[in-house]
């Protein structure tokens, strides 16, 4: 299992925090969150578990779901729903994010 996959948790434990929040204003955009995040925990732990090809399909997935997460995180802060969220929030998805580019050896 990768080392970010305690990150992952922590980082969708913020989800469904912000997603509350997010939800009082627009539920499907808090839906989305949740499974964005979700989708990250899953796919990290799923990737961990698989070989070769399975593996980076599951690690690409997880990628673009943190991607996700920070796009949702921008427009519930555009749109006024939410607070700007915090560096140890963001710091998070940074963290969880450059580790699977690492994994996957794109460019960032």
């Amino acid at each position: 299992m990768l080392r970010i996959y305690k990150v992952a948790v922590e980082m969708c434990r913020d989800a469904g925090r912000i997603a509350r929040l997010i939800e009082k204003h627009d539920r499907d955009l808090a839906q989305q969150l949740r499974n964005a995040a979700t989708s990250v925990v899953l796919n990290i732990a799923e990737g961990s578990g698989s070989y070769a090809g399975h593996r980076k399909q599951r690690y690409h997935t997880a990628l673009g779901s943190s991607h996700e997460v920070v796009a949702i995180y921008d427009a519930a802060e555009a749109m006024l729903y939410i607070e700007p969220v915090g560096p140890i929030v963001r710091g998070r998805l940074d963290e969880i994010i450059g580790t699977l580019i690492n994994v996957l050896r794109l460019r960032r």
